[in-house]
């Protein structure tokens, strides 16, 4: 498949660009699809999708920065796996994931079925988005992208033990904001 994408760029000089964003981007980019897919096979294709852009706009990426580039390299994968699912009409089911990662600090307890009502889920990501970019960058790649704590560090460039520190105070600011919605629905 790296050929069929090389053959799509233009001007050859880009090549060791695109075998450079290829190589250094192209888990993150799956780990993206999946999320919104939950099938391997189909997270592949929207990947290849992605990458079939990526190699057509070869020459105005290259000159991205790193987190510009990052950035639209996890948009382009959603928006092919988006595709994808319309294509194969599948009904996505990415609210799971978010129920799965969000537990109970103190007692480690996968919060209640709270985060698997949508109007839930939109207000989550929205509070998400609002919180101070320290907080929200290490909770969007880690619980959105499902990139694993050692990627966030390398992806933000900060050490381990921060990624951990403010997953634990991001998740702390999620349950507080969100404890009367779980507190009522643990009395249902």
């Amino acid at each position: 498949m790296l050929g069929f994408y090389l053959l799509l760029i233009e001007d050859h000089d880009n090549d060791d660009d695109f075998l450079r964003i290829y190589n250094q981007y192209n888990k993150m980019m799956y780990k993206v699809a999946k999320y919104h897919i939950k099938n391997h096979h189909l997270a592949e294709e929207a990947v290849q999708n992605a990458f079939i852009g990526v190699a057509r706009n070869i020459d105005r990426i290259k000159n991205f920065d790193k987190e510009y580039l990052e950035i639209y390299l996890c948009k382009s994968a959603k928006h092919a796996a988006f595709s994808v699912i319309k294509k194969e009409n599948i009904v996505s089911s990415n609210t799971v994931s978010l129920d799965d990662q969000f537990t109970d600090v103190q007692s480690g307890e996968v919060l209640s079925e709270a985060f698997l009502q949508n109007e839930l889920l939109d207000s989550v990501i929205k509070y998400i988005r609002s919180m101070k970019s320290e907080y929200s960058d290490v909770l969007t790649y880690h619980f959105l992208y499902e990139l694993t704590l050692k990627e966030c560090s390398i992806v933000l460039q900060i050490p381990i033990s921060t990624v951990k520190t403010r997953l634990y105070k991001g998740q702390k600011m999620i349950q507080e904001k969100f404890k009367e919605y779980i507190n009522d629905r643990s009395r249902n």
